[in-house]
């Protein structure tokens, strides 16, 4: 399976539970790939919950994105006593032209550093 890319696609603090996006810039790259591999790094993690939500959406518009019903990435995962890292990818799931990752952490007195690395492979 060759490798199409390898990339940061996300590196900010999130602060509060409100849901944040991966720039719009990589949702192009993001669906050029058959199968994702996404490496998630949570640094400084305080608050109420400890937990980050992490899901893929996708579209064939770039406008319009909706969960993708068949790769569940991260939900609920505890990210106390941080660093966390943790790894996850797409499976055999069909993937739509564009993706992007809407992340949010479980309380709006949380906040943490999040770096999520993708990998994309052609099958």
């Amino acid at each position: 399976m060759p490798r199409v890319f390898n990339t940061v696609i996300f590196d900010q603090w999130i602060e509060g539970d409100a849901v944040v996006e991966t720039p719009a810039e990589f949702n192009d790259l993001l669906g050029r790939a058959d199968q994702v591999s996404f490496q998630l790094t949570v640094r400084n993690s305080s608050g109420t919950t400890e937990t980050i939500t992490i899901v893929l959406r996708q579209c064939n518009d770039n406008q319009n994105f909706v969960p993708h019903a068949g790769v569940t990435l991260w939900s609920s995962f505890s990210i106390s006593g941080t660093p966390k890292f943790d790894q996850k990818d797409t499976g055999t799931a069909v993937l739509g032209q564009f993706l992007q990752l809407a992340i949010n952490l479980g309380h709006s007195d949380a906040k943490a550093h999040v770096q999520i690395i993708a990998c994309g492979r052609t099958v």
